[in-house]
């Protein structure tokens, strides 16, 4: 699982590597903001090899040699959202290598926000949804805890069987809480395409919600 982070007030979105890479490697990009009012790209950083931005059209261009592994981060993409603001952003014209990718678009969702009340043990729909196996693609699913719980949250597909732990009896305060799947199994490889199921489980309750996977 390959997390976001916050930094001052920016938000890095890791873009994830696709298969793996020996030699020289490039990857281009725009990046754009579906809703700019309360979303905007500025800017993106790696420690992996030369990255060049321009912000005000959403171009990124990456280039590095080396080795690089199925699922690396290689560089990190910089957004500015506005409290609570929960926006979708698109990558467009990707280009690994020379070679064109299928894009990808996904959701990002900054701040907690909500307040609690009665009943408000909630798991939410993974955003987004389909979930597609593309280039930088993650889904998130969030949930809400009335009070502090020891969580599970387990990835199934549709026969029963389990695909992944994201949380195993850990401890939570109340509120908002997500985490993020990149569409991989226990051992690390990509999932088929179809539907999954991920289960939510406190001390007293448990909620389940389904996915889609599309490639």
């Amino acid at each position: 699982m390959k997390a976001l982070k916050v930094v001052n007030g920016t938000t890095y979105v890791p873009v994830v590597l696709r298969g793996t890479v020996s030699g020289a490697f490039s990857v281009e990009m725009d990046v754009k903001s579906l809703n700019e009012n309360v979303l905007q790209f500025v800017g993106a950083q790696s420690d992996r090899g030369m990255i060049y931005t321009n912000a005000a059209i959403g171009s990124v261009a990456f280039a590095a040699a080396g080795t690089f592994a199925d699922g690396d981060v290689v560089a990190y993409l910089q957004f500015i959202a506005q409290e609570n603001a929960l926006a979708d952003f698109e990558l467009a014209n990707v280009k690994i290598n020379g070679e064109f990718y299928p894009g990808s678009r996904s959701t990002l969702s900054s701040g907690v926000g909500a307040e609690l009340g009665a009943n408000s043990f909630r798991l939410e729909q993974n955003s987004p949804n389909p979930f597609n196996l593309g280039v930088a693609s993650l889904t998130t699913i969030r949930f809400l805890l009335e009070k502090p719980e020891t969580v599970s949250l387990k990835i199934y597909d549709v026969l029963g069987n389990e695909v992944l732990t994201l949380a195993s009896g850990e401890m939570m305060s109340a509120g908002q809480h997500a985490f993020q799947w990149d569409g991989r199994n226990s051992t690390g490889s990509l999932v088929t395409t179809g539907a999954y199921y991920y289960t939510l489980t406190t001390s007293a309750e448990t909620l389940t919600a389904k996915l889609q996977v599309i490639r």
